[in-house]
C-alpha cells in the first residue's frame, strides 16, 4: 500500500490536483482491504464450522444482478453440486 500512496501522490502533485484526494483514496482502499479480510476469515470460519455443508464462492461482479443476465452469470459459480 505504501508505493500506492507514493505514486498517487506523485500524480497529484504532478497535475496539479488536490493533495487531500491521494489521501481520501488511500483510506478508501485500506477500509476495502480490511473489509476483504474480514469476509475472507468469516468464510474460513463458516468452513471449520460447517465442514460437510458445500461452500460457493461467488465473485464480486462488475454489476448488480437484477435480472436473467445476472443470474445466469452467477449460476456458473454454483457448479453442479
Amino acid at each position: 500500500m505504501p508505493a500506492l500512496k507514493e505514486a498517487l501522490q506523485l500524480a497529484q502533485i504532478k497535475d496539479g490536483g488536490d493533495p487531500a484526494l491521494s489521501e481520501r483514496l488511500c483510506q478508501t482502499l485500506t477500509e476495502q482491504a480490511t473489509l476483504a479480510d474480514l469476509d475472507r476469515r468469516e468464510v474460513e470460519r463458516l468452513q471449520q464450522t460447517l465442514p460437510d455443508v458445500p461452500l460457493f464462492i461467488v465473485p464480486r461482479l462488475r454489476k448488480d444482478v437484477h435480472d436473467l443476465a445476472g443470474l445466469w452469470q452467477i449460476d456458473r459459480f454454483l457448479g453442479d453440486e
